[in-house]
């Protein structure tokens, strides 16, 4: 499986044809055969589709496993594509993995009070908790069990170099901080949401030069918080 994880395309600079921009992104996995899904970022629906027209092209694509909940929206309230994909063991009856898509929109809606970018609503945490809820009541995990977070505009906490538990100590950090993160300046409880859920590892993309993970010690149990860096045509570079 392979997860791309936001700004597949330049969306202002796919104006005439979003659709054939995207095909080309996904081109070297549907060649292969290989299941893929995707998050979107803040720049996806900026060309010849919207967030909602983009998303419908992609559940019909082949090897897709993108999909969008009954809750996610046209007007982007709620965000389009929050699903869940889950790995079952040899007897089709035991989850093994789980992973969770999360719409994190683009640009903060609250300018004036919380400026920059925008952040995944309290709404749809708690929908990914019903899910978690739901999908535990009706089946049994494995253990160990591997969950997994995937969404592009990374959480606050993606700041917490310091440690919470131990003061005066760092949080491990794998890979290499180079560029200023540009989480949203409100925090709508992301990381309780996560902790909940047992999710132990997020992806997220957004930081294009950033592919560092830290293990963030904010919540029950610690959760490593990375990026998956960035490439192609698009991205941009600098920062060394």
């Amino acid at each position: 499986l392979v997860v791309f994880t936001g700004d597949q395309i330049m969306g202002d600079k796919s104006i005439q044809d979003s659709e054939t921009a995207l095909l080309k992104v996904l081109a070297p996995v549907i060649e292969r055969n290989i299941p893929w899904a995707l998050i979107w970022g803040n720049h996806d629906h900026e060309g010849s589709l919207s967030r909602w027209d983009i998303s419908e092209f992609t559940t019909k694509l082949p090897y897709t496993m993108f999909s969008m909940s009954p809750k996610d929206t046209m007007d982007n309230s709620f965000g389009v594509g929050n699903y869940v994909i889950q790995a079952k063991d040899a007897s089709n009856e035991n989850i093994a993995l789980t992973l969770y898509f999360l719409d994190s929109h683009s640009y903060s809606r609250s300018g004036k009070i919380y400026p920059g970018y925008d952040w995944i609503k309290e709404a749809q945490w708690e929908y990914m908790k019903e899910e978690y809820d739901r999908i535990h009541s009706e089946k049994i995990f494995l253990e160990p069990h591997l969950s997994m977070a995937f969404f592009h505009i990374p959480i606050p906490e993606y700041l917490n170099l310091e440690s919470k538990k131990r003061p005066g100590e760092q949080n491990a950090v794998i890979g290499n901080f180079k560029e200023g993160v540009t989480a949203p300046k409100f925090n709508s409880g992301g990381i309780r949401a996560l902790d909940y859920m047992g999710v132990q590892v997020t992806s997220c993309g957004h930081d294009h030069c950033n592919d560092y993970c830290v293990l963030d010690d904010s919540s029950s149990k610690d959760i490593w918080l990375c990026f998956g860096g960035g490439g192609g045509e698009g991205g941009y570079a600098g920062y060394g």
